[in-house]
């Protein structure tokens, strides 16, 4: 695991070290494979504040190495798993630093924006609320579907978090997200009442007789259901 263990040291130089390009670069697919699922040895790591993790995408995630990100994700790494210290994901990391790119990438992967973490019960949404990253908190709502209004795990939520933080910035960003929420609730109430809709269309259209014909009342009106056939017989007007 030498190589999972350089890429380690080069992501804590920072994303743009030269070394780490080309091990990147240079990886064969089984090196990478066993990189993505590598952990690093100290159970240390403390990830109440800064979420580094202790996995590679957890680092990866963190300092905002997109394309190392891309591959380990490709090779297997789990964007859902949590680090062993705090329960932190790499979604967890990526908003924690504002890198929006990433959290669209691991949300894709199957991250959830609802996963907290164990000490502190903060979730990502929390991370970038805390950290006033507006562009991740929107596409942790809009792309991944987390509410901020949610108090999980008996933690506050994302609003009173920003609530108590008090500055002008958050009280901005509460004012913004919640905004945001009714936009999302006001679209996913829409396409329900579109999909019933459809679904009520589709009934109607399927009750016709085998011809393609429906069975008509005196009325001239459409009726099913009651005779031997599967449908109401016509009523006559002589008593």
């Amino acid at each position: 695991m030498a190589k999972a263990e350089e890429l380690w040291a080069s992501l804590l130089l920072g994303p743009t070290d030269a070394a780490l390009d080309a091990m990147h670069v240079a990886m064969a697919p089984h090196d990478m494979a066993l990189a993505a699922r590598w952990r690093a040895s100290t159970t240390a790591v403390e990830e109440t504040e800064e979420p580094k993790g202790d996995t590679l995408l957890h680092l990866a995630a963190y300092v905002g190495c997109r394309p190392l990100t891309q591959s380990l994700l490709a090779a297997g790494a789990s964007a859902s798993l949590p680090g062993s210290a705090s329960g932190c994901t790499a979604l967890h990391a990526a908003a924690a630093n504002g890198h929006l790119t990433i959290c669209e990438s691991l949300l894709q992967a199957g991250a959830s924006p609802a996963t907290l973490s164990i000490a502190t019960k903060r979730s990502p949404l929390h991370f970038a609320c805390l950290k006033g990253h507006t562009d991740v908190a929107r596409t942790l709502i809009t792309k991944g579907g987390a509410d901020p209004y949610a108090t999980s795990g008996g933690n506050e939520s994302c609003m009173a978090l920003l609530r108590r933080l008090g500055t002008v910035e958050s009280l901005a960003l509460i004012a913004e997200l919640d905004s945001l929420c009714g936009q999302v609730r006001a679209e996913t109430t829409g396409e329900g009442r579109e999909k019933d809709a459809v679904a009520a269309d589709a009934g109607e259209a399927s009750m016709v007789d085998e011809d393609g014909s429906a069975s008509e009342d005196d009325d001239g009106g459409q009726s099913w259901g009651g005779n031997e056939d599967g449908y109401l017989e016509e009523e006559s007007d002589e008593e």
